[in-house]
């Protein structure tokens, strides 16, 4: 008769070793799905689910459904898969009305964290009517609201339904989502497209650099009304150290800044109005 070999093991979320596991011992949490192995001195965790992540997740909520408050205008729809119908994370979608990369969008919509669930996977489209969004978590007990990231989901490369899989999709992560009730989704710039949240147990972190990612100066976009090619007026403080140089096709200005007593060089010509003025 075969025997049965058991663990120490516990099946309680969150629940780890009471005590130093002894060199060698081992112990299991089925619900975190972690194995912990003792030295003597210290229980070491081995195994933890977030390093082999499935295609599955524990949870998952359905955007054009499950929402438990919004503002502005959105589209839902409960049962697609249009945008993309293999690396979706689940059926159901939501978009605002708003759209346009440099339209303001005051929209937001808001879902429960699932009890126990501690990362969160958002899939959403990345689109050329889009901008970017703000991610927040609604503390548990209370109503302040904590900035978690930005998104930027602005992009014009390329488009298209391929038939099963859609051009831009994209899946981001937020962690430590069991300090939070909710999650918060705030438009900012463009159409927001939400396409399902996946929800994990692990505490994983994030690994994102910062709440706020880097963006390589090729993909800013937008437009500043005096960074504009159109040209405009530039209100705010400008201050220039070492110099500056403005070239208008063969004709050159060089323009030296002297802090200290705020007078301004021009060695050379300065054309206004019409008018030519040689520097002294």
């Amino acid at each position: 008769m075969a025997n049965t070999i058991q663990l120490a093991h516990s099946s309680t979320a969150d629940e780890a070793p009471s005590s130093t596991l002894a060199a060698g011992e081992v112990a299991i949490n089925s619900s975190d799905r972690k194995i912990w192995v003792g030295d003597g001195s210290a229980n070491q965790v081995i195994f933890q689910h977030a390093d082999y992540l499935t295609a599955a997740y524990d949870t998952t909520t359905n955007v054009g459904a499950d929402y438990t408050a919004s503002s502005g205008s959105w589209t839902f729809n409960t049962t697609t898969t249009e945008w993309d119908t293999s690396y979706t994370i689940c059926a159901g979608n939501a978009y605002t009305s708003t759209s346009g990369l440099g339209t303001t969008n005051t929209s937001h919509i808001t879902y429960a964290v699932p009890s126990g669930m501690k990362s969160a996977y958002v899939a959403h489209l990345l689109w050329s009517n889009c901008g970017y969004f703000d991610v927040v978590g609604i503390e548990a007990g209370g109503t302040g609201e904590v900035f978690i990231q930005r998104i930027h989901s602005y992009q014009n490369i390329q488009n298209t339904d391929e038939g099963v899989s859609h051009d831009g999709v994209s899946v981001f992560k937020c962690s430590g989502m069991d300090r939070f009730d909710s999650i918060k989704f705030y438009g900012r710039k463009g159409r927001v497209h939400l396409m399902g949240i996946g929800w994990t147990k692990e505490d994983d972190k994030d690994t994102h650099p910062g709440a706020l990612n880097l963006i390589h100066h090729d993909n800013v976009v937008g437009t500043s009304p005096w960074l504009s090619t159109g040209g405009g007026t530039l209100t705010d403080a400008l201050e220039i150290r070492g110099g500056l140089t403005v070239s208008n096709s063969a004709d050159t200005l060089d323009v030296l800044v002297a802090p200290p007593d705020g007078d301004v060089y021009m060695p050379g010509r300065l054309a206004i109005g019409g008018t030519t003025h040689v520097a002294g």
